[in-house]
């Protein structure tokens, strides 16, 4: 109990380390011990975007950075999947963290930004933090694929400018293309139609309306696999 309760203090203190670092003094708990999904008091402090306390556990605590949780994410996955770009700054540029370390199905903190469609922090990676945006998964889903699963237009749009292939398939044969079209992300696919000129063969699962709009701006049923 004392260890999790050590984790959250790091994650709620913000600017005040005090209710932490008197939990570390008690000594009953370590600056590396684990919570109930296998974090440590960093990835909560990143998580949270508590930089200052991030700093303190890495600069005077020792912290292990290299220390991930259960699903074998780090503490910039973390800040990653919840949009602190100053902590991604941080661990990246000062600490010296991987951009492109995977977790247990190959997520790296690129996929987690793309995933979640935040945007500065797709930029920053891909311009200043090395990050490849060619690698896929386990499942063959890369950062551009993921952003089109969910619809992020303005993601996808920067990652086009970056990766090698557009047309590149996960294991389940879908492309970035026929993702955006199986969840119906309309504004994505005539984006990806008009300006990418990708060619519009589609899978029969594809979302009617887009189906639909094809239909209607090509004045004939798309292609269909």
């Amino acid at each position: 109990m004392a260890a999790q309760d050590f984790i959250y203090a790091c994650g709620q203190a913000g600017v005040n380390i005090e209710g932490a670092i008197k939990i570390l003094k008690e000594g009953k708990v370590t600056v590396n011990g684990r919570g109930e999904s296998g974090e440590t008091a960093l990835h909560t402090a990143c998580q949270y975007g508590r930089l200052k306390v991030a700093k303190w556990l890495v600069v005077d605590c020792k912290a292990d950075l290299t220390l991930a949780d259960f699903r074998i994410q780090t503490p910039l996955h973390w800040a990653c999947q919840f949009d602190q770009l100053e902590t991604v700054k941080w661990l990246v540029k000062e600490c010296k963290m991987n951009p492109n370390q995977p977790d247990w199905v190959g997520i790296t903190p690129l996929h987690m930004a793309s995933a979640h469609g935040y945007v500065e922090i797709v930029r920053w990676l891909v311009t200043e933090g090395a990050a490849n945006p060619n690698l896929p998964n386990r499942y063959g889903d890369t950062s551009l694929t993921m952003a089109c699963d969910r619809g992020h237009l303005a993601a996808a749009k920067l990652l086009l400018t970056k990766v090698k292939y557009l047309r590149l398939i996960n294991d389940e044969g879908y492309s970035p293309f026929h993702c955006a079209c199986k969840r119906g992300h309309l504004e994505l696919v005539k984006w990806m139609v008009n300006e990418c000129k990708v060619k519009p063969r589609l899978k029969d699962d594809t979302h009617p309306k887009v189906v639909e709009w094809l239909a209607n701006e090509t004045r004939d049923l798309p292609n269909l696999e």
